[in-house]
């Protein structure tokens, strides 16, 4: 059944759902989400219903925060290395994420050197590998942001690089969407065109909620293209870019 995407009265519950839905149509695009909720289950909720939209064959991982950089981007497999006798290269968490998801618990307390290797990876689809080759690791991230009001949010280069910024509450979810919904999305995807009005319209409202980063405009554009493919269509309409 094709769910009326652009007309779907928008409280907090649809809100998560067609957040969830525009994600999983081109959650590499878009670059993630930045998620808070009253509850880690609330959080995880949004986190499997995201994961039920995807393709069934989505790489998916959590990040330890305390990774090393080796696991993280790749290198020597020492353990292999030395039951070999010759060096044996790791892929690392990101390379074998490429066209997936990486979900990261605790996102505020993301240090800058981390938040560093991260924002590279999201900016080129790709990670320079120790002792390696550059290699493919187009990702999009889940920030679960569990901060109090009085602690720091999520680094700010990982903010910037996430589409969606979502508060949640306690209320369930209300699934009106499938996967079949979102793979014709994905399909249609390529297809969909903005008009030059519309994007007038989003530099202009950028421009007078004083943001500056062209991020917020392009990510906009993308979130507004997703909900028209979900709703079957192949131009923006006002109420996507609302």
């Amino acid at each position: 059944m094709n769910a009326q995407a652009s007309t779907v009265p928008l409280n907090a519950a649809t809100r998560a759902e067609l957040s969830a839905a525009v994600l999983a149509v081109d959650a590499v695009g878009l670059g993630g989400a930045v998620i808070r909720a009253p509850r880690s289950d609330v959080s995880e909720a949004f986190v499997q219903r995201l994961l039920a939209l995807l393709p069934p064959d989505t790489p998916q991982r959590r990040l330890p925060l305390a990774i090393a950089d080796d696991r993280l981007l790749g290198g020597l497999d020492l353990a292999m290395t030395l039951a070999r006798g010759r060096p044996v290269i790791d892929r690392g968490l990101l390379a074998a994420l490429d066209g997936g998801l990486l979900v990261i618990p605790g996102a505020e307390r993301i240090g800058a050197t981390l938040a560093a290797r991260l924002t590279q990876v999201l900016d080129t689809g790709s990670v320079q590998q120790r002792l390696g080759d550059r290699v493919p690791a187009r990702l999009a991230i889940l920030a679960i942001d569990e901060s109090e009001p009085d602690d720091e949010p999520v680094h700010g280069a990982i903010a910037d690089r996430c589409a969606m910024h979502l508060t949640l509450d306690a209320q369930p979810l209300l699934p009106f969407f499938t996967r079949d919904d979102v793979r014709a999305a994905r399909e249609r995807l390529p297809q969909v065109t903005a008009s030059t009005l519309h994007l007038r319209a989003l530099v202009e409202t950028a421009d007078a909620f004083g943001i500056d980063s062209l991020r917020a405009v392009r990510a906009a554009l993308r979130a507004a293209r997703c909900v028209a493919a979900l709703d079957a269509r192949t131009h923006t309409s006002d109420d996507d870019l609302a």
